[in-house]
């Protein structure tokens, strides 16, 4: 086959594509939604800032972290302040509030999960540096502790701003669960902002 007969195929198949590619564009809209100003008008209070619960008693291997990382970002986005009652964990939610009591001498800190972590085989919780003082922690380095929900900052949980304007039914799935309890208390937190959460 001679290339000017390659050529001519190939410009059969381009105007095809064109028309694809044309028709494909008209399935798009170009309707211009326009942003609120503002969250859309709500007839519940206000959440408040601390969401209060009792958690069972878990015992687990705590570590702490401090001046390598103090000032940067953490995985909730506020930097990092190794003086404060804070703490890492893999899998609670921001702004969970947990009582840490140590095992071998019955110190207690109330600490908030604001981070991810820790990210070393055989440790659960990493205090700040400041949290871990409250408990003696600091110079073994790690150390079993019982931990506890005790709450939720509710300042953690992230809002997502909507237009009234469109129209149907939309469903937004937030999460997937192992455990019930987990869902229940986002579900709880959902529930200040927005109507028909299940």
């Amino acid at each position: 086959m001679s290339c000017f007969a390659i050529a001519m195929k190939r410009m059969r198949v381009f105007p095809l594509i064109l028309l694809v590619v044309a028709l494909l564009a008209g399935c798009g809209s170009s309707r211009y939604e326009r942003k609120p100003s503002a969250y859309p008008p709500s007839d519940r209070e206000a959440p408040p800032a601390v969401e209060q619960y009792p958690g069972e008693q878990t015992l687990i291997v705590a570590s702490w972290y401090g001046k390598d990382f103090h000032g940067r970002p953490t995985a909730s986005g506020e930097p990092f302040d190794m003086y404060a009652m804070t703490c890492a964990h893999r899998q609670l939610p921001f702004g969970t509030q947990l009582r840490v009591t140590s095992v071998s001498n019955g110190k207690e800190v109330d600490c908030t999960v604001n981070d991810r972590g820790p990210f070393v085989a055989g440790r659960d919780l990493d205090l700040a540096y400041g949290a871990a003082q409250k408990i003696d922690l600091i110079g073994p380095g790690s150390a079993k502790v019982y931990i506890r929900q005790i709450g939720r900052d509710l300042r953690y949980v992230k809002t997502v701003r909507y237009s009234g304007t469109a129209s149907g039914t939309v469903t937004i799935q937030i999460g997937s669960f192992r455990e019930q309890a987990n869902a229940e208390r986002l579900k709880k937190g959902l529930e200040f902002k927005y109507n028909n959460v299940y």
